[in-house]
Order: C-alpha cells, then sequence, then structure tokens
C-alpha cells in the first residue's frame, strides 16, 4: 500500500503531466502558426548553410530538437529560438511566421 506521501507524489505528477499537455495542446492548435515557424526555421538554417548537425553544434540545441522543430513535431522554446536565431545571423522576429493583423485577417 502507498504512503500518503506517495500518493500525493502520484497525485502532483498527474497534474504536472496533464498542465502540461494542455499548454501543448492549446499551442499547437494553430497549425498555420506550426506550420509556418517550421518552414521559417528550416528556410533560415538553409540560407545560413548549415545541416541540421552544424546547426546544432553552433546553436548548442540538440540536432535532434531541431529536426523536431522543422518536421512539426516539436515547438521549440524562446530560448531555443534565440539560440537558433544567433547561429543563423538572423533576429528572433525573422524566424517567426506572419502573425495576425487587426481584425484577425492574416
Amino acid at each position: 500500500m502507498l504512503s500518503s506521501l506517495a500518493k500525493s507524489l502520484l497525485i502532483v505528477n498527474w497534474l504536472v503531466a496533464i498542465i502540461s499537455e494542455m499548454a501543448t495542446i492549446r499551442f499547437m492548435a494553430d497549425r498555420d502558426f506550426v506550420a509556418g515557424l517550421a518552414e521559417k526555421l528550416r528556410a533560415a538554417r538553409e540560407a545560413a548553410g548549415l545541416s541540421q548537425q552544424q546547426a546544432g553544434e553552433r546553436s548548442g540545441v540538440h540536432a535532434v530538437s531541431i529536426a523536431r522543430f522543422e518536421t512539426e513535431v516539436r515547438t521549440p522554446t524562446l530560448k531555443a529560438l534565440y539560440k537558433l536565431a544567433a547561429a543563423y545571423g538572423v533576429g528572433v522576429c525573422e524566424l517567426l511566421p506572419p502573425g495576425e493583423k487587426k481584425g484577425g485577417k492574416k
């Protein structure tokens, strides 16, 4: 039988997992944004003349993560975006897809 501390830890871990998943689902709901981000990341890396491995070495972001960002499997953190932008010689804003204009129009 689990102690009350062990039960509490299981509940906390479960809640953290649910909250994390909800945040991911909410962010991933805008597939156009994620697709545009992946495209911009790939284009910036290629314009810099870097392979994913080279980009990882230059930025400190793992090459597997870069591949996942570019294939829409994962979305980068703001920290990762800054590192990649520096490695590609561009500003962070250049890595972001066009946003919504006033009135909800692109």
